[in-house]
């Protein structure tokens, strides 16, 4: 009887499944694990679509009246590379600035208990 009780708790178990809200420009803006209330996703121009894949919603992309993963183009991939070049060399800067600070500050007499210059 144990087992039986675990199995159906098992079968039972409701398989994942989400509702996205899509807006008036096909953007996938929400998701929720129950149905959101027709009338107020009519109030608003919005649809929701129901969903048994686990998508997130950063991923999902509303293509062909489904939600989908979205696969990132060459073009964004390409973005996301410049950004964290740009990042890179900004935190290359400031550890140069914060440096220098210090060893100006130094110069002049100043003692950091706490601080430290990046080389130290």
């Amino acid at each position: 009887m144990k087992y039986f009780l675990v199995l159906f708790l098992l079968i039972s178990t409701p398989a994942f499944a989400d509702w996205y809200v899509i807006n008036i420009d096909n953007d996938v803006i929400a998701k929720c694990n129950y149905q959101p209330d027709t009338a107020d996703l009519e109030s608003r121009n919005e649809v929701a679509v129901y969903v048994t894949e686990n998508i997130s919603l950063e991923e999902a992309e509303y293509r062909g009246n489904k939600i989908v993963k979205h696969v990132k183009t060459a073009d964004e991939i390409e973005a996301e590379e410049e950004v964290i070049e740009i990042t890179q060399e900004e935190i290359e800067v400031m550890t140069w600035i914060r440096d220098y600070g210090i060893t100006e500050l130094r110069k002049g007499g100043k003692v950091f208990d706490k601080i430290k210059k990046s080389d130290e």
